[in-house]
């Protein structure tokens, strides 16, 4: 079913990057974990890779951290028809824990780490599915653009 929810997050574009959750997504809309491939194309220059990965390493970790183990899932989808759904009761408390996790550990990078590279991160739910969103201060990367664009005259008349 995640292949048919994930048909509603929007494809990322040059000005908005979109994060894809790559695990398992509960019928709330959080996933499991979310992709690590690095979009160089938005965030080079203002985020190294490394950091990236760690970010979203530490987010992945936060969700994993409350996710449910599969004895309890297995119970939620199993024994859903026979009791009217009530059984989504068990996986919901800790899918409902790992959210809150999840945005308390979203809001402690932006507040620490992220504000100072001039990005934020935000969650987004919509129809059974998320994504995160990295969006950029628009004057902070045009200063950090006009910064490298600086360095790289200064370097080549240097070596000429």
């Amino acid at each position: 079913m995640d292949c048919v929810f994930n048909l509603a997050i929007p494809k990322s574009t040059k000005e908005h990057v979109i994060i894809r959750p790559s695990g398992k997504t509960f019928i709330t809309g959080i996933a499991s974990s979310y992709s690590m491939t690095y979009p160089k194309e938005f965030l080079s220059g203002i985020l190294s890779e490394t950091d990236y990965q760690n970010v979203i390493s530490d987010i992945n970790e936060s969700i994993m951290s409350f996710w449910p183990c599969c004895y309890c899932f297995s119970f939620g989808y199993g024994c859903a028809l026979c009791t009217l759904g009530l059984s989504f009761i068990a996986p919901y408390i800790c899918i409902s824990d790992a959210k809150d996790y999840l945005l308390a550990r979203v809001q402690h990078w932006n507040r620490t780490y992220l504000a100072q590279k001039g990005i934020t991160l935000s969650i987004k739910f919509a129809c059974s599915t998320s994504w995160v969103r990295p969006k950029t201060e628009p004057r902070f990367i045009a200063l950090l653009r006009c910064r490298q664009v600086g360095r790289k005259l200064h370097r080549a008349s240097e070596s000429h």
